[in-house]
């Protein structure tokens, strides 16, 4: 037995022996592997450009840098007829690059009815309207946050102003001036209820990509941008300085305030021909001196002293400033404060503007001023040198400015336009050249926030009935009439001051104490309001009809006038809150537009509708109408998927974040309701894009070691070698 089991115990032996290196022996190879965190990029950076080397199809989205850059350029203001009606003066590739180089829609129209600067900038943004993103309008009435004026879209009074000069510092703060602001809110996105094509980017990146918004009003930057950006940049009316908020960050780049403390300032105030130029004129400028002040009185009438009656201004300032701070309801946030104020900056700006939003905001300067500052966000924060697609919202706002004052008609518009086309083919030229790759690594999408509509005199020598309705005695009018049915002999507040078309907010605590509930008191402000809009013009009665008793009596009748008769202004619809808020909306486009116009702010409120080409004000004109003046846009698109081509039929600007997010490869944002536009898309296969060729390091030996030429990557932060225009397809 014995004899036998020890042969069997060697042989057992052996065969474990020959077998336990396979099983037990340590595996080197997860030592020599990078963990799959780290080494996802990288491989996909590699993929990529291992099948362009094959000349294979390379999957082309925002993950792997392509494009590099992302721009969606607003111009405020800006009707899309103008394209068509001053085409002849463009030239090279500003306007044209659109027109002749992208697809271009000529039939893009928003589908909403309160055609308004915030809620146009939120809609581009998210792709959604104010049913969806919640934004309805500049400002409105919020009686939980101030009793004693409207709240802007974007006032956060939890928040700071980041890099307001001394000059600008409000009263509460040390350091003040003597004539200081008392109060100065700070901004961020509170109000925005929707998520933008940058938010998704950023998330879809998981922060590596970078957006950033500029504008030169705060509402313009913040809203297209969203609240996950990186920064939104506007600028303090009075110094023309860039801030931001500490929403988004605590002190201003070293970038912003090196251009605040340079001479872009005094360059702009030069340009607009508000001080003399220096001995020698810059040749980089691209804007001739322009008059601040149109030259007709009939054009450009002066804009209203009175500050509490914004329904007359003739331009929409940034509402980040003065305003007295609530006395009735004290809020229990930290108080509102500037911080981060601009180092090395002078205690007062080197010039003699006193306000740079309304001085050199209505010229071509301002326009000029707002793309050197996009410049050197690009270069500053390196957008377009990663491994993801960055995104840059750029809003111009001296077309708004000035064509409040001037309206769409009018000499100096033209010449707006004209400059701004020269502007952006030099800006153009400045990406070909900074961006890895140029223009073909760099998608541009051009619209508007809303169209605007002819100014009221102008449409009515046409003999359109094109009134003025002076919301200020519109708003005494329907306090009469609706103290006259609740509070005979009381002169109360029932519907608040200091609003503009098209809504109109209800006193909600005055109607309550009466005892009457929200929708007894729109019920009664509805009934009130064709009256209230009807005594607003001028009495000129009507002859009675020819078959009337009256006409038939022998008494003497009123003649035919020989003349036109003045404009009247005329309701064309109201609709109360609960309205807008429970429907039934009619089947039509007019019930869909009603349906994307709903908003929560404001409490109570009437929707007042005018007629067709008549204004919510006493000068200039305005935009706030459903009506397809106010709602025409235009929209073209540029960079490698698309299609260059004029493409008719109807799209909207929500289209341009719905078609952004479908192409990078990342989700709509939250209520995107917009279309892709598929129709001027390029199949996948023909899409290509420069081919960036990395340095190649090369260590020869030390036996064939001599001078040689490389290529050397510019510095982070600094312009790039020039590179030879695109050639546009």
């Amino acid at each position: 037995m014995n004899a036998f089991r020890l042969p069997v115990c060697v042989l057992s032996i052996l065969l474990v022996a020959a077998i336990s290196p396979a099983q037990t022996a340590p595996d080197p190879a997860p030592q020599a592997t990078p963990k799959p965190e780290a080494r996802r990029p990288e491989r996909r950076v590699e993929t990529r450009r291992e099948l362009a080397r094959n000349h294979e199809p390379v999957p082309l989205s925002a993950y792997n840098d392509q494009p590099r850059l992302a721009i969606i350029l607003v111009i405020d203001q800006f009707r899309a007829d103008y394209l068509e009606r001053w085409r002849a003066d463009f030239k090279n590739r500003g306007f044209d690059l659109f027109l002749e180089h992208g697809a271009y829609f000529p039939d893009c129209y928003y589908d909403y009815a309160n055609l308004k600067t915030a809620p146009g900038h939120a809609a581009i943004g998210t792709g959604a309207y104010t049913d969806g993103n919640g934004i309805s309008s500049n400002e409105w009435w919020d009686l939980r946050r101030n009793q004693q004026r409207p709240v802007t879209s974007v006032e956060d009074e939890r928040y700071k102003l980041v890099g307001l000069p001394a000059s600008s510092i409000p009263a509460d703060m040390p350091g003040a001036a003597a004539n200081a602001a008392k109060y100065v809110t700070g901004s961020s996105p509170r109000n925005l209820l929707a998520s933008t094509v940058g938010d998704e980017l950023r998330l879809a990146t998981e922060g590596q990509a970078k957006v950033f918004g500029i504008s030169l009003k705060d509402r313009a930057a913040i809203l297209p941008a969203g609240a996950a950006a990186n920064g939104a940049f506007w600028i303090d009316p009075a110094s023309g300085y860039w801030v931001t908020s500490s929403f988004y960050m605590k002190q201003l780049p070293d970038w912003a305030n090196a251009f605040n403390t340079g001479p872009a300032i005094s360059q702009a105030e030069q340009e607009a021909g508000l001080i003399p130029p220096p001995a020698s004129v810059s040749p980089n400028s691209t804007t001739a001196p322009a008059s601040p002040t149109p030259p007709t009185a009939s054009a450009a009438p002066t804009p209203p002293t009175a500050p509490a009656a914004p329904t007359t201004a003739p331009a929409s300032p940034p509402q980040t400033t003065t305003a007295t701070p609530p006395t009735a309801t004290p809020s229990t946030a930290p108080a509102p404060q500037a911080t981060g104020a601009t180092p090395a900056a002078p205690s007062t700006p080197p010039t003699n503007v006193t306000n740079f939003f309304e001085q050199v905001g209505r010229t071509p300067a301002a326009n000029d001023y707002e793309l050197n500052f996009a410049e050197a966000l690009i270069q500053g924060e390196q957008l377009g040198q990663g491994n993801v697609t960055d995104m840059l919202t750029i809003s111009l706002s001296a077309n708004d400015i000035l064509g409040h004052q001037v309206g769409p008609d009018s000499p100096q518009e033209e010449q707006m336009v004209d400059s701004l086309d020269t502007q952006l083919d030099a800006f153009f030229t400045w990406l070909d050249n900074n961006i890895p790759g140029g223009l073909g690594n760099v998608w541009i999408a051009l619209t508007a926030d809303h169209g605007v509509a002819p100014v009221p005199a102008t449409a009515a020598q046409y003999g359109l009935n094109a009134a003025t309705i002076d919301v200020d005695k519109l708003i005494a009018a329907l306090n009469y009439a609706i103290n006259m049915k609740f509070s005979p002999g009381e002169k109360l507040q029932y519907i608040l001051p200091h609003q503009e078309l098209p809504y109109l907010s209800l006193n909600e605590p005055q109607f309550m104490k009466a005892g009457i509930n929200e929708q007894e008191a729109e019920q009664a402000v509805q009934q009130a309001l064709p009256a209230a809009v009807a005594s607003l013009g001028p009495r000129t009665p009507e002859p009675p009809p020819s078959d009337s008793p009256v006409a038939s009596s022998g008494q003497p009748a009123l003649q035919p006038s020989d003349t036109r008769l003045p404009p009247r202004p005329v309701l064309f619809r109201s609709y109360t809150r609960q309205q807008l808020a429970d429907g039934p909306y009619p089947p039509t486009p007019w019930g869909e537009m009603l349906a994307h116009s709903y908003s929560r702010n404001g409490g109570w409120y009437i929707m007042v509708i005018p007629a067709a080409f008549q204004m919510g004000l006493t000068r200039g004109t305005n935009h706030f109408t459903p009506w397809s003046y106010d709602r025409h846009v235009p929209l073209g698109l540029y960079g490698a998927p698309f299609a260059p081509g004029i493409y008719h039929g109807r799209v909207e600007p929500v289209d341009i974040a719905a078609t952004f997010a479908s192409l990078l490869g990342i989700n709509q944002p939250s209520a995107s309701v917009g279309h892709i536009l598929t129709q001027a898309l390029k199949p996948a296969a023909e899409v290509t894009y420069p081919r960036i060729v990395p340095p190649r390091v090369h260590h020869p030996p030390a036996a064939e070691h001599k001078a040689r030429e490389t290529h050397v990557p510019p510095t982070p932060g600094t312009t790039a070698p020039a590179q030879p225009p695109t050639t546009l397809q």
